[in-house]
């Protein structure tokens, strides 16, 4: 191979990868949230729930606007996803067991395979609005970030799913 082809075959391979890898802005809006979330969770006092709350129920709609695009490259999640945006005006009055069981661990939920992901980022935030509920303290904080930190891997799972999706 001379210096010609093997410039085309790393051009021809840049373009195939640049194209695998869609952006999906919603995606990016919804870290961006999560880690400036995460980053106030940290350093917040009992003073600050009121704008920790705000900021949640932000994430909850960006999360909405996430499981639908992930509903739309895995339409198997759509009855599962369907519950989930139906019920999700009440979720907050459930206990964080019985919401956690239900949404997370999918036990209310028509069974379908591979739609954690997507329902995940609405479910987690959902979580940390009914323990902010509760008096804040040290243990609500360590939960709320454990939640955070767990939406924030998950992004990148899900933009590799979506990926994949992609024709």
């Amino acid at each position: 191979m001379n210096k010609f082809s093997i410039g085309l075959f790393t051009l021809v391979l840049t373009i195939l990868n640049s194209s695998y890898a869609t952006e999906y802005p919603q995606l990016n809006k919804y870290e961006e949230t999560a880690r400036m979330l995460l980053s106030a969770t940290q350093g917040a006092k009992s003073s600050n729930v009121n704008q920790l709350e705000r900021k949640t129920r932000e994430l909850v709609a960006q999360g909405m606007e996430v499981m639908n695009l992930f509903q739309s490259k895995n339409p198997q999640c759509t009855e599962q996803y369907k519950v989930i945006t139906d019920e999700l005006s009440t979720m907050e009055t459930m206990t964080v067991e019985a919401a956690h069981l239900k949404y997370h661990d999918g036990e209310g939920l028509p069974k379908a395979e591979g739609c954690y992901l997507g329902r995940s980022q609405v479910v987690h935030p959902v979580l940390n609005l009914i323990r902010l509920k509760q008096t804040f303290n040290e243990e609500v904080r360590a939960a709320m970030i454990a939640d955070l930190e767990e939406v924030i891997e998950h992004v990148g799972k899900i933009q590799t799913r979506l990926d994949k999706a992609n024709p």
